[in-house]
């Protein structure tokens, strides 16, 4: 079939597909006649329209998801929003299998992220069904929920919720009639989220798989998660990211290049400088270039890759809440990072056009996040906690750099690093956006200061 049977949607929209169909409810893939736009269909009968319209309620009231359109006819009704293109965790684990403790954790934080972005509203969103074939990861990387016909907003004082909704195995306990819900209860649904991730399955008995030394630290934070008193889990998404980064950043050091022989050549070190004596000093330098050739330098910039996403996210938006936090905390986590505190900085101010060019080709990507962290004699971490006050200046900057382009002599029109990074997600370079955003955030401080 191609049509709908409603004329003024068939005259704008053609069904390409049917992608899921029950006794009660079809979902179609359509496509707009003019430009092949593609927006998804929910198509229900009985007590399940009535679902589709309270997802309509919800949905039309956030900006994000764009177009918004519900008809209701007789017993059916039929909910339009836009396609979100991209692949669903569920398809992502089908078709690679488990994912590692690494990467659970890490795309585990860009979910808290998202579900953080809802809960943080007033009153705040509580999704209740996180599942994987409804976290969607975008073509940049991005993280998108979908189907919200569940979700309800948290009122105080209420013992229980009126419906109880859910999917059997990612549904918290009080879903099924134990107490009301709130962002803890999206928390159990994280929990069971990351367990599918890791292991491929969401049942309980799977965490006893992961048996390796990361995937009992990634253990520890699902079982917390999944607590069947709420308050036995974290408190909220945020709380929940911070454990993840504890588990991503023990990977990082587990996967460190050389850290081993970095170790050994500490040990050997102190039993020289005490057996030699007189020799200490020079023995001790000797040594440690020797430890500085011998380790490689490996950094990863996509470990901030959420950080990115939330601050041009916020930006795209024209929304400043919670951006001076944001970047605040970007800047401190870059300034804790071992590799980029242990560079040598130099003070690239002064240098203009093509001596400036020839300085940033010259340095390596992190090397130069450092020098941009260590602007001023240390700008960005000085000014930390009062970033608030010169916010406007530092979103100016930021929106500019998303904005910037310059065309050169053979007409070619060239953009900036964050530009490309929202429009054109393969071309995107982590260490570019970052030393995009702290140039950002040097210059509105240096304005204000």
């Amino acid at each position: 079939m191609e049509q709908l049977g409603y004329a003024d949607w068939d005259a704008v929209y053609r069904i390409l597909r049917c992608l899921k169909k029950t006794p009660e409810r079809e979902t179609y893939l359509l496509e707009r006649r003019t430009d092949g736009a593609r927006f998804v269909l929910k198509r229900a009968r009985g007590e399940q329209a009535a679902f589709l319209e309270r997802e309509y309620e919800f949905l039309r009231g956030q900006t994000e998801f764009g177009t918004v359109e519900f008809k209701k006819e007789g017993g059916e009704g039929l909910l339009l929003r836009d396609y979100v293109e991209g692949t669903t965790v569920e398809e992502l684990v089908g078709r690679e299998g488990p994912l590692d403790v690494a990467d659970t954790a890490e795309l585990g934080i860009r979910i808290c992220r998202k579900v953080a972005a809802f809960h943080r509203q007033t009153p705040p969103v509580i999704h209740r069904d996180l599942k994987p074939e409804n976290i969607v990861v975008t073509g940049t990387g991005r993280i998108c929920l979908i189907d919200f016909e569940s979700a309800r907003q948290y009122k105080p004082g209420q013992e229980t919720d009126t419906v109880k909704l859910g999917t059997r195995g990612y549904a918290a306990p009080e879903q099924f009639g134990y107490g009301q819900t709130d962002c803890r209860t999206d928390i159990y649904a994280l929990g069971k989220v990351l367990l599918y991730m890791a292991s491929g399955d969401c049942a309980g008995e799977d965490t006893e798989l992961l048996q390796t030394r990361d995937q009992k630290r990634l253990k520890k934070v699902i079982e917390r998660c999944c607590a069947y008193d709420p308050a036995g889990r974290y408190a909220d998404a945020e709380h929940l990211e911070k454990a993840l980064r504890k588990v991503a950043q023990g990977c990082r050091q587990a996967r460190s290049p050389g850290r081993i022989c970095a170790a050994l050549l500490l040990i050997l070190l102190v039993l020289l400088t005490v057996w030699l004596g007189s020799e200490n000093r020079r023995l001790r330098l000797e040594l440690a270039a020797q430890s500085g050739t011998a380790a490689p330098v490996s950094w990863d910039p996509y470990v901030y890759q959420a950080d990115v996403d939330e601050i041009v996210d916020r930006m795209w938006a024209g929304d400043y809440e919670n951006l001076a936090e944001l970047c605040e905390r970007l800047v401190r986590e870059l300034s804790e990072d071992a590799t980029i505190a242990s560079i040598e900085t130099v003070d690239y101010r002064g240098l203009e056009g093509e001596e400036l060019s020839a300085y940033q080709s010259s340095r390596d990507g992190y090397e130069f996040v450092a020098d941009c962290l260590a602007y001023g004699d240390g700008l960005p971490v000085r000014s930390l906690g009062n970033y608030a006050d010169h916010i406007e200046r530092i979103a100016w900057r930021i929106r500019s750099d998303i904005e910037y382009s310059w065309t050169e002599e053979n007409g070619t029109v060239r953009h900036g690093e964050l530009y490309y990074y929202t429009v054109e997600g393969d071309e995107r370079n982590m260490d570019g956006c970052l030393i995009a955003i702290l140039n950002a955030v040097n210059r509105g401080l240096e304005d204000g200061v």
